[in-house]
């Protein structure tokens, strides 16, 4: 199956094909164009076909590390996370969870919606409401010049 091997069996073909009459030489010029032609895009076909493979496994890659990071922040917050949260809250106010969640950065929107929920019933449950924490009037200035106020 070695192509060199095969394209001088084939050129040895053709010369004694040639030789013997059974093809002029016009016919043999128009096989020998089909086979170049042929073997280009067999090239190509290969070029692409390996180009293909390599943007799957680039893509096999990415899959497997977004999953990987994912494992790592599905069910539990970091401290660090929950003070960027607290921030967010103040900078952005208890009803823009896509801006907070940009603002933590390692949680998407959803999650982030869903620590709220959780974190507002636990202070419900404490007795305490977001005005008690002073992070209820977060959404008027967006400078950040309360960001250590949250964290307190």
């Amino acid at each position: 199956a070695d192509p060199a091997a095969a394209r001088t069996s084939f050129e040895d073909l053709s010369s004694e094909l040639l030789a013997s009459s059974f093809v002029s030489g016009t016919q043999m010029a128009k096989v020998l164009a089909e086979n170049r032609k042929l073997r280009q895009e067999l090239d190509e076909t290969k070029k692409e076909l390996d180009n293909a493979k390599k943007e799957l496994q680039y893509k096999e890659m990415v899959k497997k590390m977004i999953d990987e990071d994912a494992e790592m922040h599905t069910r539990y917050w970091l401290p660090e996370e929950h003070q960027r949260f607290l921030v967010g809250l103040q900078k952005f106010g208890h009803k823009d969870m896509k801006a907070i969640a940009e603002y933590v950065g390692t949680r998407s929107t959803v999650q982030v919606r869903t620590h709220a929920q959780k974190y507002f019933l636990k202070l419900e449950r404490h007795g305490k409401s977001l005005g008690d924490l002073g992070l209820l009037d977060g959404a008027s200035s967006k400078d950040g010049d309360e960001e250590e106020s949250a964290c307190s």
